[in-house]
């Protein structure tokens, strides 16, 4: 009987939680979540800037595949017709029928060396290939159906506008650098020919005389145009789009920009900002604090923001003597 009145009397005794002492628990595991999580996203951050870069690499040993066919890389973009130097660069074609002879840009002719030979043969190259659809002109034309098709290949993975199902490429070729662009009658006409892609270019590695190494040839850029959000602007872009050769904005490249402005330096919100005329100048990406540029010996570096601005110029131009070696 003593035994048992000593075990429920023990049982009785036996300390509970307080409520401080539950509040305390609740509020240190909470603590740990908050710390925990940001870990997680910086890990997944990680991971999709590891596939990035090996998205771009993929595209530099593709780029070399054509150099090694065709003994150059392949152009920004074709244009086919008749017309000054200064007008096919800037203006495209200023004719009647300017609109119809924009075609395949550089994206589209490394298809084969992608190992995507499938896709490549499904474009008509003798037909048009509009540079953004939706975009105040019509859409029927023979590549439209094959180039609004997403191609992961051209997506960065931390892009969240991948998502929606618009066919966006995050990578661009690299036009020039600096000042010195050929065109400035409009805000989007902007052109240079100091790098390595522009409309109907053919630059070989030879002619890349600062090095490969020192040179970029595809950088990131958020800067794509989006209809979505904007409704007033319309304008989708592609992986695979060309020229927008129409009305005042003859020779704004799709897929193709300028190192003029720093990283990053202009908002990509598409609900506020016309990216249709930012998009040439610059490069940034959803990777915090720099963007990843291919080299055009092929290899892939990430360029932080707060690059020298002259430097960050300098490296999109294939042969003005400088710089003479970079260390990213």
């Amino acid at each position: 009987m003593s035994v048992l009145r000593t075990s429920v009397s023990g049982a009785r005794g036996r300390p509970a939680f307080t409520l401080v002492e539950l509040l305390v628990v609740i509020a240190i595991i909470g603590t740990l979540v908050a710390l925990l999580l940001p870990a997680v996203q910086q890990a997944r951050e990680a991971a999709r800037r590891t596939q990035c870069q090996n998205k771009l690499k993929q595209l530099g040993v593709a780029l070399h595949a054509y150099h090694e066919s065709h003994r150059f890389f392949p152009p920004g973009t074709i244009t086919d017709g008749s017309g000054s130097p200064s007008n096919v660069i800037c203006n495209i074609h200023k004719d009647s029928d300017a609109a119809t002879r924009a075609r395949a840009p550089w994206a589209v002719m490394i298809l084969p060396y992608l190992d995507d030979q499938a896709l490549y043969d499904r474009f008509n190259f003798d037909g048009r290939f509009l540079a953004y659809a939706d975009c105040g002109g019509t859409q029927a034309v023979e590549n439209y159906d094959v180039q609004f098709q997403r191609n992961s290949s051209f997506e960065c993975p931390s892009d969240p506008l991948i998502h929606v199902g618009r066919a966006r490429s995050t990578y661009f070729g690299v036009m020039g650098g600096g000042n010195d662009r050929r065109c400035t009658t409009t805000s989007t006409r902007r052109h240079w020919t100091s790098g390595i892609f522009w409309n109907n270019s053919k630059v070989g590695l030879s002619q890349i005389t600062d090095g490969s190494a020192n040179v970029f040839m595809i950088g990131e850029s958020k800067y794509q145009p989006m209809g979505v959000g904007n409704p007033a602007l319309g304008c989708d872009g592609s992986w695979a789009g060309s020229v927008y050769a129409r009305a005042s904005n003859h020779g704004q490249a799709a897929t193709l920009a300028g190192a003029e402005i720093p990283i990053n330096s202009v908002t990509d919100d598409v609900a506020t900002n016309n990216l249709f005329v930012q998009q040439s100048r610059l490069f940034g990406s959803h990777h915090p604090g720099g963007c990843h540029f291919t080299m055009a010996d092929g290899s892939v570096h990430f360029v932080t923001e707060g690059i020298d601005l002259t430097l960050y110029q300098t490296l999109a131009v294939r042969d003005d003597s400088a710089p003479l070696e970079t260390n990213f």
